[in-house]
């Protein structure tokens, strides 16, 4: 029994240890306007781009009506678009 018991302890540890990366998903970019900005202290930020949510860190670096270009990375399966699935990379001003 204590084998069995330190066998599934040690599968346990080793799969919760395992890296975490996002290698395996695709990373996109987007081109379009900032439609609108939430600033929330308490969550995360959200940055509207073409009225898709991303959660950025630096939110006072834009205003509504600049284009941009958002390098993302999504990471699920499904089409449905949301911002807690989605890992931004880099938020380029192009104007």
């Amino acid at each position: 029994m204590k084998k069995v018991i330190l066998t599934t302890l040690i599968i346990v540890v080793l799969t919760s240890c395992s890296n975490n990366t996002y290698d395996n998903h695709e990373t996109s970019t987007m081109t379009g306007e900032v439609t609108n900005i939430h600033r929330d202290f308490i969550f995360a930020d959200v940055l509207y781009v073409d009225e898709k949510p991303f959660h950025v860190k630096n939110i006072s670096d834009f205003e509504v009506g600049q284009r941009v270009k958002v390098t993302y990375i999504t990471t699920t399966k499904t089409e449905a678009w949301v911002a807690e699935d989605i890992i931004v990379e880099d938020v380029e001003i192009l104007e």
